[in-house]
């Protein structure tokens, strides 16, 4: 904000000093000596290295930003990818341990650095739901379970399981629809 206003008082001051110049010359110019010349091209000179220097500054932080928002989508693929192998390799003895459900919490406060705020409530949905009933997929609970979860929390449908948690990163990085 602070840039564009200054940018824009630049902008203000250099018409206006285009517009003083062109008052200035339209009395001078009949006179049309050597010296008059060489003004006017110096003047010419000065306002075209000036625009230039403000598209440069603006090419500059259009590049800035891009670099950043580059930067930090690769930081967030990474934290992600690293996210789920934890909970792929959780899942590989087909037991869940309190241990390995306290490593991806832990993730998911590493994750909340860079998630938006919708992955982040997903994640603490699934996280609520990994600890409480052992399961990453509805499939895999028992009846009592699907029967204390519709009790205790709501509809079956509403479980958060690891393919809602998956689509959920895919449109936090909105590469892929669907």
């Amino acid at each position: 904000m602070k840039n564009k206003t200054r940018d824009l008082q630049l902008i203000i001051i250099l018409l206006m000093f285009i517009l003083v110049s062109y008052v200035v010359f339209d009395w001078l110019l009949p006179i049309q000596t050597f010296g008059v010349n060489v003004i006017v091209s110096v003047l010419g000179s000065v306002i075209t290295i000036a625009l230039m220097m403000i598209l440069m500054q603006y090419q500059m932080q259009s590049e800035e930003r891009k670099e950043f928002k580059t930067m930090l989508f690769d930081k967030k693929l990474d934290l992600y990818i690293q996210f789920l192998e934890m909970i792929f390799q959780m899942d590989d003895d087909n037991l869940i341990s309190e241990d390995e459900v306290m490593k991806v919490e832990n993730k998911v406060g590493e994750l909340a650095l860079v998630a938006s705020e919708d992955l982040i409530r997903v994640c603490a949905t699934f996280i609520i739901q990994l600890k409480a009933y052992g399961v990453l997929y509805t499939r895999s609970m028992t009846p009592k379970q699907v029967a204390s979860y519709e009790k205790n929390i709501g509809n079956i449908n509403d479980f958060v399981s690891l393919d809602e948690l998956v689509q959920a990163i895919r449109t936090d990085l909105s590469v892929v629809d669907g």
